[in-house]
């Protein structure tokens, strides 16, 4: 299990971090009802990938959106 402490993935503090934020989608859909949640998602996911820096990524099928 790859289990990072708080301090390698917000070195200066969470508010202090780069987010990604992912402009269109982040409104629609789940978006819309989740203020934030795209944005929190992209943004773990990318200092993930830095971390790991891994060669493959394969994500698993799931409901696109709730709001369906």
């Amino acid at each position: 299990m790859f289990a990072p402490q708080v301090e390698a993935i917000y070195p200066f503090g969470a508010k202090q971090s780069v987010h990604v934020e992912v402009p269109g989608i982040s409104d629609v859909l789940e978006g819309e009802l989740r203020p934030g949640h795209f944005a929190g998602v992209a943004t773990v996911v990318t200092k993930l990938f830095n971390l790991v820096q891994p060669d493959i990524a394969v994500f698993g099928q799931k409901d696109y959106s709730s709001c369906w």
